[in-house]
This record gives structure tokens, C-alpha cells and sequence, in this order.
């Protein structure tokens, strides 16, 4: 086999390794979306504690993002995957062990610390592993097996829940331990998929600069470098500024029933896994820029439409085309990330980059939760359609959604980037 036929098939089979791990991180998540929650609460947690045991996860994955990239730019990204997804697993196991929430917050922070061991080292060796022209459609498997981990989590978690009520007589506080255990399983089943599945590419001990030490990132890249940084923090924020308060919104407003919303919520998200590779193809031919300028436009104009739907229906194919929007610009602004970012210090860059979104959304839920809460459930008329006041946070993501639309079309230039 020639070197370039071993590096495609490397590359190859590191992806869809990946991908699957992605996916069960995502699958795991989801599937504790339903069931952590109720368990806290069996262990004396309130409403404010159930927003520390969400909140510690994301905000030590955000904190840990830069180091575990770094570490895999001087170690080699396999280590740091390893590492990253047997601790995710043994973490799952301890769940059963607290007998306060507040232990189980703690735990809760140490699985986000694996979490963003995982994620953003993961990306990196995948963008390692193709070539520049592939990179956008590569790394959109890796957000599609995500997403569908996203999808099935949560009905999942409440599937395994029921089963050990109904088959085993279980009372309901420890069915709810059974997808701590599934979570697990699935976990450590990965951690034998990476260890002998994957291989890294770049080797750093081959590599002077392995460390990053000495690596000069040209002036033009390190201008647009910092455009995206900004613009992953405002994607962030964005995204949690609605998100966060859809459910209340709708059920607050239109009345709908909890399974309707979640019905909604599917819905966009099957549509953006429908979307995200073909768009991430036409991205790797056509250049990336101009599809995160459209999608961005899209997603932001969804936003400031969402407070003027005058019916369930509307919103609903409103936030379904926010959603799309959203997935599809996922693997072409990460493929150019990857375009700017010298691959000696690929995985802290890819990590910091992560870390600005995840800060955006911790801080979206907290201010439109904030928002929410204080105008009050009444409209205005606009001419012909409605003003919804308690959707004000999602008109004001779009606004700050469209400012980030403009960042990317000044400043970025894919004819002046060095390709890393």
C-alpha cells in the first residue's frame, strides 16, 4: 500500500472511530437531559441546584478545552482521547455513589473536565487526519453522529427508566441509575474502539515545535483568528439566549404540551442532519465563508421572527429553520478554523475556540432566563402580526447573531488565508 493510500485509509478510520465516540458522549448527555434532574432531587437538590450540577459541567468543559488541546499538541492527540473517554465512563459509574446533590455536582464537574478532553482533541485529529479539501465534510459526520446522539439521549434515558420500573420492580429512584450504568458500557466500549482503532497523524515527538513553542501564525491568519473568536463567543451566547427559554416559551404562550415542544424540537433537528452534509460538501467545493454568511443570516432572521409567529405552526417552522441553520454552519466554520490554525498548535487553538462558545453559552441561558422572567406575558401589534414580549431574548440573539454575520464578511478573506 502507497503512503498516500495508508494515510486515506488512517484518516478514514479514524473519522468514523470518532464519530462514533462523539455520538456516545452526545447519546450520554442526552440521555442524563431527563433523568439527572429528578435524581438530584431525590438527593435534596432544588431549581437552583439542578442549575449548579447543569452548569458545573459546562463550564469545566469550557475551562479545560484549551489545556487538553495543548496537551495533545505535546502528548499526541490518542492519549488525551483515551483518557478523556475512560474517565467519562468510570465518572457514569460513581453517579450511584452520593448521597447529597452535592456530591453529585462534583462528579458532575470532573465529567466535564473529561467531556472537554474528548471533544475538542477529537476534532483536532480528525481535521489531522484529511485533507483541506474533505475537512468540512469530515468534520460534519462528526457533528451529524453528535446530533443523533442528542436526538435519541433523552427518550433513551426515560426508556431505560421506565424498563426498570415496569419489568424489574424497581422504585423510580434507582431505575433512574440504570443509564448511569448503560452510559458507561458504552463508554469503555469506546476506550478499546480508540486504543486500537485510531492512530495519530502528526507525532509531536518528530515535531521541533510540538510544544507550539517558536510557531509563528501569520499576521493575515492571526487577524481572522481572533474575528472567529469572537464570533464563536456571539454563536454561543446566541444559541443560549433562545434556546434555554424555548420550552417556556411555548408552553407559555401557545400552551403547548411538553410532548408537542419536544416533537418540535426533533423535528429541527432531523432537518439539520438532513442538511449538514450536502451543505458541508458544497462548502469543501465553494468555499466556506458564503455558507456561514447565509446560514448565519438565516439562523439570526429566525430569531427576530420568532417573537412576531402569530401561531403554534408558525413558530414551529420558524424553529425549524432556525435549526438547520444552526447545524449547517457547524462544519464549514469549523473546516475553516481548522484552515487558519497551524496544526503544531491545532488542538489548544481548536480547544480555545471551543471555550469561547461554551462561555457564550453558559452566559445565554443565564441572561435569558434573567430576560424571561422579568417582562411580562403580554404582545404588541406590529402592523399586521404580533409582538410576543416574552420572546424579546430570542430578537435580541438575532440581532447579536447578525453582528457576528458581519464580523465574518469584513474581516474574513479565505484568498489570504495560509492553509495549515
Amino acid at each position: 500500500m502507497s503512503a498516500e493510500a495508508r494515510a486515506e485509509s488512517v484518516g478514514k478510520r479514524n473519522l468514523y472511530i470518532l464519530a462514533i465516540v462523539g455520538g456516545v458522549i452526545s447519546l450520554a448527555f442526552g440521555l442524563f437531559l431527563p433523568i439527572l434532574p429528578l435524581y438530584a432531587k431525590h438527593l435534596g437538590a432544588d431549581g437552583l441546584g439542578v442549575g449548579i450540577l447543569t452548569s458545573s459541567f459546562m463550564l469545566t468543559r469550557a475551562l479545560v478545552g484549551p489545556y487538553a488541546g495543548k496537551l495533545s499538541d505535546m502528548m499526541g492527540r490518542k492519549k488525551i482521547i483515551l483518557f478523556g473517554t475512560f474517565l467519562y465512563g468510570f465518572l457514569s459509574v460513581l453517579y450511584v455513589v452520593p448521597s447529597t446533590w452535592i456530591g453529585l455536582a462534583v462528579i458532575r464537574a470532573i465529567q466535564g473536565i473529561a467531556s472537554g478532553a474528548v471533544w475538542p482533541v477529537s476534532e483536532a485529529l480528525i481535521i489531522d487526519s484529511v485533507r483541506p479539501d474533505k475537512r468540512a465534510r469530515a468534520i460534519s459526520i462528526f457533528i451529524i453522529t453528535s446530533n443523533i446522539g442528542w436526538i435519541g439521549g433523552p427518550v433513551l434515558g426515560g426508556t431505560l427508566s421506565q424498563i426498570g420500573v415496569s419489568l424489574f420492580n424497581m422504585d423510580i429512584f434507582d431505575s433512574y441509575k440504570i443509564p448511569f450504568y448503560f452510559t458507561a458500557i458504552f463508554s469503555f466500549a469506546c476506550v478499546g474502539l480508540v486504543a486500537f482503532g485510531t492512530e495519530d497523524v502528526i507525532h509531536p515527538q518528530n515535531n521541533k515545535n510540538g510544544n507550539g513553542k517558536g510557531v509563528e501564525i501569520p499576521e493575515e491568519n492571526k487577524k481572522m483568528l481572533n474575528v472567529l473568536y469572537i464570533n464563536s463567543f456571539l454563536v454561543g451566547l446566541c444559541m443560549g439566549l433562545g434556546s434555554a427559554i424555548f420550552v417556556l416559551y411555548a408552553n407559555d404562550v401557545f400552551g403547548l404540551s411538553a410532548f408537542v415542544i419536544s416533537v418540535i424540537l426533533t423535528v429541527g433537528m432531523g432537518g439539520g442532519i438532513a442538511f449538514a452534509y450536502p451543505v458541508a460538501r458544497f462548502a469543501d467545493k465553494r468555499g466556506r465563508k458564503k455558507i456561514i454568511v447565509g446560514t448565519g443570516l438565516l439562523r439570526s432572521i429566525m430569531n427576530l421572527l420568532m417573537p412576531m409567529a402569530p401561531t403554534p405552526l408558525v413558530m414551529a417552522s420558524v424553529m425549524s429553520v432556525r435549526s438547520i441553520g444552526m447545524q449547517c454552519a457547524d462544519a464549514p466554520m469549523r473546516s475553516l478554523q481548522a484552515d487558519i490554525i497551524p496544526k503544531e498548535l491545532r488542538g489548544k487553538l481548536v480547544g480555545t475556540m471551543q471555550s469561547f462558545n461554551n462561555i457564550g453559552a453558559i452566559a445565554g441561558p443565564i441572561i435569558g432566563g434573567l430576560l424571561y422572567d422579568f417582562v411580562e406575558n403580554t404582545s404588541y401589534w406590529l402592523y399586521v402580526v404580533p409582538f410576543f414580549i416574552k420572546g424579546l431574548p430570542f430578537f435580541i440573539s438575532g440581532i447579536l447573531g447578525i453582528l457576528g454575520v458581519i464580523l465574518i464578511w469584513k474581516y474574513i478573506d479565505e484568498s489570504k488565508i495560509r492553509k495549515m
